[in-house]
């Protein structure tokens, strides 16, 4: 089975090209291909897909803003990075919103290729290049369920709440939040909602 993907970027040529690259190894699906973040997301609803590609400058929206909207409404959607730029603290925010491969246009288009299809398999890929910008923070990262669970505090939900939403047990709900506060180093849902808008796990904008 292919694997779908949504390309999201605002320069048509790169549009084009990158669909064209990407069909030709057989292996992908491009589902929709989108110039917009409001675009991008209005597709996501209708018609998902394994993994979003999202170019990092993007008009009005950013795209890092843009990944944590999909975060938010498609957890479940893989999330990659295709920009002409990786300058260590775009690299660094990206993977603390959990991203799953951050690519730079000049990537051989092998190296997209395969890094994709680990990406597919749920891997999180990490060019050697890019290793000394993120070690520290990579360390010991959040999971999409912790990071899914931190945005649900932030917002107010108890862990009956979070349970009922997630369809978890109260328990399980539980152990996430001892870990959550494990990994953030906190002692309390304060903090750990402070820090995880501190290290940009989440946006003031995303709790509206």
């Amino acid at each position: 089975m292919s694997i779908r993907i949504g390309i999201v970027d605002n320069h048509p040529v790169v549009l084009l090209g990158l669909q064209t690259l990407l069909e030709e190894q057989q292996l992908f699906q491009i589902v929709w291909t989108a110039d917009s973040a409001d675009q991008a997301l209005a597709e996501l609803r209708v018609r998902p897909v394994d993994i979003v590609l999202v170019d990092l400058r993007m008009p009005e929206v950013s795209g890092l803003d843009l990944l944590r909207k999909v975060q938010s409404s498609a957890p479940d959607t893989k999330r990659v990075i295709l920009s002409a730029y990786a300058y260590a603290q775009e690299v660094k925010e990206a993977f603390r919103l959990g991203i799953h491969a951050y690519f730079t246009k000049d990537d051989p288009i092998e190296d997209v290729v395969a890094g994709l299809l680990r990406v597919a398999q749920g891997e999180v890929v990490i060019k050697p290049e890019h290793q000394s910008f993120i070690e520290d923070d990579f360390r010991n990262p959040l999971s999409p369920r912790e990071r899914e669970i931190l945005h649900l505090l932030a917002k107010g939900y108890s862990n009956k709440m979070i349970a009922s939403e997630l369809s978890l047990t109260q328990g399980t709900v539980k152990a996430h939040v001892i870990r959550l506060f494990q990994k953030l180093n906190v002692h309390s849902r304060t903090e750990a909602i402070k820090k995880g808008l501190k290290e940009g796990y989440f946006s003031v904008d995303d709790l509206g």
